[in-house]
């Protein structure tokens, strides 16, 4: 599979509840979506850049908010293969996501998968 042109809403800033609706190559793999950098968009957008980089993140669909910055399509893809049948990962918000069972068990397995296929930031 590989990313198309599709329009999608991520969350613009780690935690400020801003969201941001942009057409960009993506792939939805639910309750995720694959896509290109939001910087690398504005960089577009504003003449900056004429291509995207190999890079790809990993937003959770409802809420917007990125779950992990990719090397590439691949290290993407994988840990969305890891994480989609987890219940946790149904829940509307972030709040309720604290308050699922498996809240701390998850954050283990995430950071684990974040050391392993994600870009460290």
């Amino acid at each position: 599979m590989s990313l198309t042109r599709q329009t999608i809403t991520v969350a613009s800033n780690v935690g400020d509840g801003n969201k941001t609706t942009v057409t960009m190559p993506a792939q939805h793999v639910y309750p995720f979506i694959i896509h290109k950098s939001l910087i690398e968009w504005n960089e577009k957008q504003d003449g900056e850049r004429t291509r995207y980089t190999k890079q790809c993140i990993v937003s959770h669909l409802y809420t917007g908010y990125l779950v992990a910055h990719c090397k590439d399509y691949k290290n993407a893809f994988e840990i969305t293969k890891r994480i989609k049948d987890k219940p946790i990962f149904l829940m509307p918000t972030v709040e309720t996501m604290r308050m699922h069972d498996d809240w701390h068990k998850t954050a283990v397995m995430m950071r684990e998968l974040k050391e392993k296929y994600a870009i460290s930031q």
